[in-house]
């Protein structure tokens, strides 16, 4: 399996994920590279927001797209909040980016399905360089 394969194969893993798989595989790989595009639980929202006055609060819920009643919020450019039952609605989801971190860096983020891929192309590469 080539590289371009095992990418292309995991972008497909990813975009198949259900939405926990897609929300843990976003929010390891933004810890891993210090990205700022996370996915938070509906549940976490208080801790987050309990620094904020209400007025604060109310710009960024009326400026985004916000509903208390979903499972997930984000953060979206200009820092208002967004949210969906879906993180798969997340628009700051790049499979690509992430396809290919996974590769160089052998990481499966506990992903069976991409482990598997991972493995075979670590195989192959080998068998090439013996």
């Amino acid at each position: 399996m080539t590289q371009e394969q095992a990418i292309n194969n995991i972008i497909t893993i990813i975009k198949n994920s259900d939405d926990d798989d897609l929300f843990y595989i976003n929010n390891h790989y933004q810890d891993e590279v210090n990205g700022d595009n996370l996915i938070y639980p509906m549940d976490d929202f208080d801790d987050f927001m309990s620094s904020l006055t209400p007025s604060e609060l109310s710009c960024r819920i009326f400026y985004g797209e916000f509903n208390p009643n979903h499972k997930y919020f984000w953060f979206n450019g200009y820092g208002n909040l967004c949210s969906s039952d879906y993180a798969s609605d997340f628009p700051y989801i790049f499979e690509n980016e992430i396809a290919e971190w996974c590769v160089e860096n052998d990481e499966d983020f506990g992903i069976h399905e991409i482990r598997e891929v991972l493995d075979e192309y670590n195989e192959d590469k080998n068998e090439a360089e013996a």
